[in-house]
């Protein structure tokens, strides 16, 4: 329906209302005001999309009035009533932005012509706003999966220079510069799994970007599994020092908004070629992947990865182990919040630093395949897994201790493992979302038919932020929430219009629009015919 608030000295609504039927015109008045001081905070509050006012109305006349209203709400429509010796006003309504002039007394098709001619350019912005915001959000998203597919394509040499420089100046992407640096970033929740769609982790990215925004030194990128990778560029050294200094300092400075989230930055070594970038995104990705194995919220140089050895040759004594040397806990960290695809690197980074020699020894090796098997069965009994899968499905780590296993079966096998338990903590994780599904589906299959359901109410009802209920909802379903109740309510409206006989404007009630107009529009979008039409070939 179209809100309409008359602002008149001597009350209008009855005159109208002789004239025509505004309800079913598809308006409906919120109000009625007498003067133009009274009605500037009403309208405030109620916003309507359309007023019809008095030129001659009292304190604020209607000019005045309109011309306030229209500068801090250009959007609202304004019929203005005059009589014929006001006219001469009509110039100074144009300019103000008057929508239409009807001249009193009211004539009945003069008004309406009006009405119909308002409602329907209100119809047709509501519908060019939408469209707008659609075509907005398909430009995003297209955005960012070329820019995930063009930096794939940067690091990974899969292009030659010449492209890559055409491509860049198609994407509005200046590449030019002296020389090169990519860090690499993740953002976590201590000790959990947290999705890239998770509401905090949403707004982290959005807050980082924004802070980046502009700076034409520093391309981001959200790569897949929520890692963001920027890279820098520059002049000299300096400059790219001082922009990796800029990037940690707002990420740590949005990382103080929230509790309980960590971070860890990797960062690459400097090239002077953008032919060396993959080079470059390689020197990165082995720092990266210290995240499991040093502590929390660093800044992690590829240069300093030769310093750091979680175990060294000489602390291994197979006459006298000691066990408090082989710290498992960076393997213990990765099963908690690790990613699926990086588990055989940190296996062989692992392994790498036990001496590979030493697992010759029957004991060394019992000792070292027991110690991972039972930090596996620990986390995987914690995560709510029967234990007694990863045996079924992987076999008896037992086998490996007693038939002389080298180190690459030893890797396969508990790589096998680490699958099972990731498997395993994904689909509780996706479980927990399709409960949370499950019951926005059925509030909206139980109240499509209200006119003000929206998805502030359905997330409300589930208990967590529009924001991240619009995200998840659009991952896990498919579509928009507001495409998914628009297609519930033209399937309901497809079965009424079918198998009953109940007028077209009583079934866009029953649906959930009280403004029929509006729904013939909608259902003719969605539908290719209007609802006429359809009942039409049904019969």
């Amino acid at each position: 329906m179209i809100k309409v608030l008359l602002i008149d000295e001597f009350s209008v609504y009855q005159d109208i209302t002789n004239l025509i039927s505004l309800e079913k015109e598809g308006f409906e008045v919120i109000g009625e005001v007498y003067d133009g001081e009274l009605a500037l905070p009403i309208i405030r509050e109620t916003k309507p999309d359309l007023i019809i006012v008095d030129i001659n109305i009292p304190v604020l006349n209607g000019l005045q009035l309109s011309k306030l209203v229209l500068d801090e709400m250009p959007w609202i429509k304004i019929i203005l009533l005059s009589s014929i010796n006001e006219f001469k006003y009509a110039k100074d309504a144009i300019n103000i932005g008057i929508t239409y002039f009807v001249q009193k007394p009211i004539e009945s098709s003069e008004l309406i012509a009006s009405l119909v001619r308002v409602r329907n350019l209100i119809y047709t912005e509501r519908v060019e706003k939408a469209n707008a915001e659609l075509s907005q959000q398909v430009l995003d998203h297209n955005k960012t999966n070329n820019l995930q597919t063009f930096y794939t394509s940067l690091v990974t040499n899969d292009i030659n220079l010449h492209d890559i420089l055409e491509k860049s100046k198609t994407m509005n992407i200046d590449l030019v510069a002296k020389c090169y640096n990519i860090i690499l970033c993740q953002i976590n929740q201590k000790e959990i799994h947290i999705s890239i769609h998770d509401e905090r982790v949403i707004d982290l990215l959005h807050y980082i970007e924004n802070n980046l925004k502009g700076d034409f030194h520093i391309i981001h990128c959200i790569l897949p599994h929520g890692i963001m990778a920027y890279l820098i560029k520059g002049s000299d050294h300096k400059t790219i020092e001082s922009n990796i200094d800029k990037i940690v300092h707002n990420i740590q400075l949005a990382l103080q908004k929230y509790q309980n989230m960590e971070y860890f930055i990797a960062v690459g070594s400097e090239v002077n070629r953008l032919s060396e970038l993959k080079k470059c995104y390689d020197s990165a990705s082995k720092a990266f992947s210290y995240r499991y194995f040093i502590g929390k919220n660093q800044v992690f140089y590829s240069d300093s990865s030769h310093e750091y050895r979680i175990i060294k040759h000489s602390e291994i004594d197979l006459g006298n182990v000691n066990v408090s040397k082989l710290d498992k806990s960076c393997l213990e960290r990765y099963l908690r919040i690790g990613l699926k695809c990086d588990t055989k690197k940190i296996l062989r980074e692992y392994f790498s630093n036990l001496d590979t020699q030493n697992l010759n020894s029957f004991l060394f090796r019992h000792y070292i395949i027991y110690d991972i098997y039972f930090l596996c069965i620990s986390i995987s009994e914690e995560l709510g897994m029967n234990s007694n899968i990863i045996i079924d499905q992987c076999g008896n780590p037992q086998n490996l201790c007693f038939s002389n296993s080298n180190l690459e079966e030893i890797i396969n096998y508990f790589e096998n493992v680490f699958e099972v338990i990731f498997v395993f903590r994904e689909t509780h994780s996706t479980q927990k979302y399709q409960s949370l599904l499950i019951n926005a589906k059925e509030y909206i299959n139980q109240y499509y038919s209200n006119e003000d359901i929206s998805l502030q109410k359905v997330a409300n009802h589930v208990n967590i932020s529009p924001s991240y209920f619009s995200t998840i909802f659009s991952q896990q379903v498919g579509q928009k929430f507001i495409d998914y109740l628009t297609d519930i309510r033209m399937k309901k409206a497809k079965e009424l219009l079918s198998s009953s006989s109940m007028k077209i404007s009583e079934i866009g009630y029953a649906v959930g629009y009280n403004d029929p107009h509006y729904f013939s529009f909608i259902f003719k979008k969605a539908e290719n015919v209007t609802p006429k039409e359809y009942r039409a070939n049904k019969r």
